[in-house]
């Protein structure tokens, strides 16, 4: 988001669409490539396939690609640009870890939990579907942490850049916005049509939870989902998250209004 001052009035210009390909093009003209997505161009690989610690690496030279080409584009010189860091969706009620119980198939259950919904896609049933505690503290410690110092970087590392350093990078905070607000919280969190209704999932009705469970993609898309399928939106949030999120930044943009 940019805050550009025209006379008295305030312009908020998401970063999308023409603006989102010409900051790709202006990139790949001054810096070499820089991929939006699969495919942009001939060196751009599968996103899929690129670690994640690799990916952490290139992000100060494309929000480098993004000063420059929001000086060149739009003008954005001196003015404040919000970045936010990503919430972490993985602490439960009281700070506690959301976690599935772990054990041998004979001894848990795994048919009715929140992840149920990924076996319609043909997983088999002798899978296990779990996300383990173990899991949640590797997330958190490997990407989650490391993603967001890696953000919170990078203004300091962007002022010592020509052109990016132009424009005033601020930090919206939210890593912390989903605390005790996390998948495992709220009412019928394991809620499947096993001995349910499909219609009786209400989507948007306020939850304790802020993020959604692949079960809670999967009702809520259902039954025109336009994905691939019904639980894409796994581990995105929900209504009350982005309300979360979008409080947080707008205190931010009140703190550094023109």
């Amino acid at each position: 988001m940019v805050l550009l001052p025209e006379d008295t009035s305030l312009h908020w210009i998401p970063l999308l669409g023409n603006i989102a390909q010409g900051v790709v093009n202006y990139g790949q003209e001054k810096q070499g490539v820089v991929c939006i997505y699969s495919r942009a161009d001939k060196k751009c690989p599968n996103p899929s396939t690129i670690p994640a610690d690799i990916r952490l690496k290139e992000l100060p030279q494309r929000f480098q690609a993004l000063g420059l080409a929001m000086n060149l584009m739009i003008g954005a010189r001196s003015v404040p640009v919000i970045m936010n860091t990503y919430p972490n969706p993985l602490i439960g009620n009281k700070g506690n870890r959301c976690a599935n119980l772990g054990g041998k198939r004979n001894q848990v259950r795994d048919l009715d939990n929140e992840w149920y919904a990924t076996r319609l896609n043909g997983i088999p049933d002798d899978w296990q579907i779990r996300f383990l505690i173990g899991e949640s503290v590797d997330v958190e410690r490997k990407n989650i942490k490391k993603l967001n110092k890696t953000i919170e970087d990078i203004p300091k590392i962007l002022d010592q850049v020509r052109g990016a350093g132009l424009l005033e990078w601020k930090i919206a905070s939210l890593q912390d916005i989903m605390k005790d607000h996390g998948w495992c919280t709220g009412e019928n969190r394991k809620f499947f049509p096993l001995n349910h209704k499909v219609d009786d999932w209400q989507p948007y009705i306020p939850n304790t939870r802020y993020i959604r469970t692949a079960n809670d993609s999967f009702l809520t898309q259902w039954p025109t989902a336009e994905r691939d399928n019904g639980y894409n939106g796994t581990f995105h949030p929900n209504a009350q998250g982005y309300g979360a999120m979008a409080l947080e930044v707008l205190d931010v943009v009140y703190r550094n209004l023109p």
